[in-house]
């Protein structure tokens, strides 16, 4: 079973999607204009490499094969699956078989690929005023999350237990 799991703009209460598609757009033309902007992710794969050298080392042993990917936005096929309406509401993309879905019978599985968004997720930090390491980095641990057979769900969960948690130790 192929999964094709992506991570909407509103994960974070702090990173909401524009209300419209045309106000996407607006947004999209204002992001693009803004060099200070392009240049913060410029490195492309360097926020990206930094977030996934900050993943505890027992997730990395089962991450070593899969592939991360930073594109500059979704393509049209993957948001007509997907049912979005809008480029700027996939901030990232897993797309392969979850490790508890996999099956020693199955025949040359596909290379599993985390996909990050590149524009979609400097219009979050434009707009939203997230922190951009933050963004990546929490866009990147979703995704992996999906490889680990999570699905938003049990993702947003956790999200909020380890909020809960924070709260009480602060």
């Amino acid at each position: 079973m192929r999964a094709i799991d992506g991570i909407r703009r509103n994960f974070d209460r702090r990173c909401r999607a524009p209300a419209t598609a045309a106000a996407a757009r607006s947004n999209r033309r204002s992001v693009l204009r803004k060099s200070h902007v392009r240049a913060a992710f410029r490195g492309r794969l360097a926020l990206a490499a930094e977030a996934l050298a900050a993943i505890p080392e027992p997730f990395k042993t089962h991450i070593e094969g899969v592939v991360i990917r930073v594109a500059e936005w979704p393509e049209d096929e993957v948001l007509a699956e997907m049912g979005f309406d809008s480029p700027y509401e996939l901030l990232g993309l897993y797309q392969g078989v979850a490790l508890t879905e996999r099956s020693f019978s199955d025949v040359a599985p596909r290379v599993d690929m985390i996909f990050l968004y590149r524009q979609p997720l400097l219009a979050a930090w434009e707009e939203d005023g997230c922190d951009l390491r933050d963004l990546v980095r929490n866009t990147l641990v979703h995704e992996i999350g999906h490889h680990f057979g999570l699905s938003d769900a049990e993702m947003e969960t956790l999200e909020a237990s380890a909020e809960k948690e924070d709260r009480k130790r602060s």
